[in-house]
């Protein structure tokens, strides 16, 4: 099916309906037209957060052509009011790691939202956290995983520090100390055994000899791990 490309600009910006605008968003990031970027760029504003939701995934599809404009609108969406587009915005800026345009900017901005209200907001961040190569994300992340309250934000801190090698290792190391939880404790070690970096056998001997019996089988199993 052939589309206007014309038409869908001129309706994302200014048909009456939200449903339109939705669908026009949608077609122009799947259409792959780096024409569409100002536009887009501008419907990250849009009234309705389902519009801006699109807005956010189509700018990901066509991360090689976004200027500044664009990028800056795609790091605001880490503020938008709709919890789910504000982590449709954390999941999109992946798209732009690979092309070298995150700085200390973006990084902070994903930092902090690790304490967003929103579950769904910080899992998302964290995710997108495990591609940076910072190693200002690793405590961040080893913490997230160490004290956040919802599993599903544990687990994503989780895989993203799997990224990390040995950086990401000392993280989790030294947030050991941190908990006396033998839940959370055990976790950490899981994690740290999975990252196998960043650590000797020696220095788990608190947690070998711990009272819990998970705790220690976790510890042990870390520590053949390294």
């Amino acid at each position: 099916m052939d589309y206007d490309v014309s038409a869908l600009l001129n309706d994302l910006l200014t048909h009456a309906e939200a449903d339109v605008r939705r669908n026009c968003a949608w077609q122009l990031g799947r259409l792959r037209q780096p024409v569409a970027v100002p536009a887009l760029s501008l419907a990250c504003a849009d009234p309705d957060a389902g519009v801006r939701l699109r807005a956010y995934e189509a700018l990901a599809i066509l991360a090689e052509h976004a200027d500044a404009r664009a990028y800056a609108a795609l790091l605001g969406g880490l503020r938008d009011v709709d919890a789910e587009a504000r982590a449709l915005a954390c999941v999109s800026l992946r798209a732009f790691a690979p092309l070298g345009r995150w700085d200390e900017t973006t990084l902070s901005a994903l930092l902090a939202s690790l304490d967003d209200p929103e579950s769904v907001v910080r899992a998302a961040a964290a995710e997108s956290l495990g591609q940076a190569l910072d190693p200002q994300v690793w405590p961040a992340l080893a913490a997230c995983l160490r004290d956040d309250p919802d599993a599903g934000v544990r687990y994503a801190a989780r895989q993203a520090l799997l990224n990390g090698g040995g950086a990401a290792g000392q993280a989790l190391l030294a947030a050991l100390p941190a908990s006396d939880d033998p839940v959370v404790l055990a976790d950490l070690l899981e994690a740290l055994g999975q990252v196998g970096q960043g650590y000797q056998p020696a220095d788990l001997q608190p947690w070998l000899t711990h009272a819990d019996e998970a705790v220690r089988v976790a510890a042990h199993w870390a520590a053949g791990r390294v």
